[in-house]
């Protein structure tokens, strides 16, 4: 808010603002912090804590690695595809406890009409990864991620990948 200019975060009174101006949708993600487990392990808890879903770590699928933030960063980030249904429910509570989150289920029909609004909440992987799935055929997807220049994010890029991959076995 332009009100907040030059203002340190603690001189801010967030009180005023509803929590709605800052809510994003995005993918269920979590550092990797813990020395003693393993990166599914790491998956499986934020699964657990974000999402109230209890996924075996048999059945979390590692997909890539690749690193974000070039020039800022240089971080790494791993991407994972895990399928849910109600049968791994363990917390009705949406997952989390000390934080503002809800799941977000969307119907195709639904995934469009986000992807269409002017003004999305999302970031751009989980925008565009929603736009093709709902927009491309399966061919055009493919030849989309065989182009030397596309404008996606890589975990986007991967995914499809990987997804296509899957599909083809």
């Amino acid at each position: 808010m332009a009100e907040n200019r030059g203002k340190a975060n603690a001189d801010i009174d967030w009180n005023k603002y509803p929590i709605s101006i800052g809510e994003t949708v995005e993918l269920c993600a979590g550092p990797i912090d813990k020395p003693n487990l393993s990166e599914f392990a790491h998956m499986r808890e934020e699964i657990i804590e974000q999402c109230g879903y209890d996924v075996k770590e048999c059945d979390i699928t590692f997909l890539k690695k690749f690193i974000t933030g070039i020039g800022a960063s240089g971080a790494h980030q791993l991407l994972f595809y895990a399928e849910i249904d109600e049968t791994m429910r363990i917390d009705e509570d949406d997952g989390i406890r000390n934080g503002h989150t809800q799941k977000v289920f969307m119907t195709l029909p639904e995934a469009e009409n986000y992807c269409e609004q002017k003004d999305v909440p999302s970031a751009p992987s989980l925008l565009y990864g929603n736009y093709l799935q709902v927009f491309m055929t399966l061919p055009e997807a493919e030849n989309y991620c065989e182009q030397k220049d596309v404008p996606s994010a890589p975990s986007l890029l991967y995914g499809l990948q990987w997804f296509f991959n899957q599909l083809k076995q």
